[in-house]
Formats: structure tokens, C-alpha cells, sequence
């Protein structure tokens, strides 16, 4: 059996949970021709905190050709991609959980997506798009729809 964990770049996931659960979410971003149904990197913007985090997917090869994804997580500077991405501002977030999305098939296990769950139940689900290295986004402030690789009924959720 082969898992796929999240990637976290140079950072830990508890790090990375950390800043989720101790800052407000003030906006996003995406590449400015992509949107929340399919993008490169998809950023999310904390209030007074000098850094973003950026989520897009890895892949990874299972026996014959099937390939399976992974959520990738880094912290990257505010400013960087500035010149590349498009900022949206939305009513402000104030995590209180975090789930893990898990697909589980075949001979592997991969954590292809993250809930960000708020205490009055607002969500904002990130997870592995069908194009690799791609992510999209499920959350109140989507208006062009959700297409996962893996749909949220056929994963498990674990929370961290």
C-alpha cells in the first residue's frame, strides 16, 4: 500500500495548521485567466500575516498507468506571483477545524483535499483537480462550479 501524504514544502502540517487555525482568511487568489474550478495555485490571504499559502496538487503513479493526487501546501511570501494572480477579497474566515480529504483506492492512500471548517459551519473544501497539478475549490465565494478529481462522497475525512 503506497501513501500519498500532503506535501508541505520546507514547512511542517502542523505549522501550516497552526496559521490556518490562529489567522483570519481575508481573501484568495488565483492565476489571472484561471478560477476556482481548476487553477495552478490557489492562494489564500491572511489578515496581517506577511505570507500566503499556496495550494496546488503533485501526482503519483500507481501500478500501470493510473495516476492518483495529492494536495501540496506551501508558504510562500505575500508578494510573490503578485504580477500573476488575481486577489478577491471575501467576508472574513476564522477556521476552527481542519478534515483531510482521503481517496482511498486500489494500492494507495492519498490525501487529495483539506476542509477548512468554520465554528458556524462555513467550509471551504480545496482538493486535487482531474488536470495534475491543478487544484479546485468548493466554498461559498465559487460561483463557476467545483470539479474535484475524486468526489467528496467517495473519500473518507479524517480530522487533524
Amino acid at each position: 500500500m503506497k501513501y500519498l501524504k500532503f506535501s508541505t514544502g520546507d514547512v511542517s502540517l502542523n505549522i501550516i495548521k497552526h496559521i490556518l487555525l490562529n489567522n483570519r482568511v481575508i481573501g484568495y487568489g488565483v492565476p489571472t485567466s484561471q478560477n476556482l474550478s481548476c487553477a495552478w495555485i490557489f492562494n489564500l490571504y491572511f489578515e496581517g500575516f506577511d505570507k500566503t499559502l499556496s495550494f496546488s496538487s503533485d501526482v503519483a503513479s500507481s501500478t500501470g498507468w493510473k495516476e492518483y493526487g495529492y494536495l501540496r501546501m506551501d508558504l510562500k511570501p505575500v508578494e510573490s506571483n503578485k504580477e500573476l494572480i488575481t486577489y478577491v477579497a471575501i467576508e472574513p474566515i476564522d477556521i476552527s477545524s481542519l478534515d483531510i480529504l482521503i481517496n482511498e483506492e486500489d494500492d494507495i492512500i492519498a490525501e487529495c483535499g483539506l476542509i477548512l471548517i468554520e465554528e458556524n459551519k462555513r467550509w471551504v473544501v480545496i482538493s486535487t483537480s482531474p488536470a495534475p497539478g491543478a487544484v479546485s475549490v468548493k466554498a461559498d465565494f465559487n460561483t463557476v462550479g467545483y470539479k474535484p478529481e475524486i468526489l467528496l462522497e467517495q473519500c473518507s475525512i479524517k480530522r487533524i
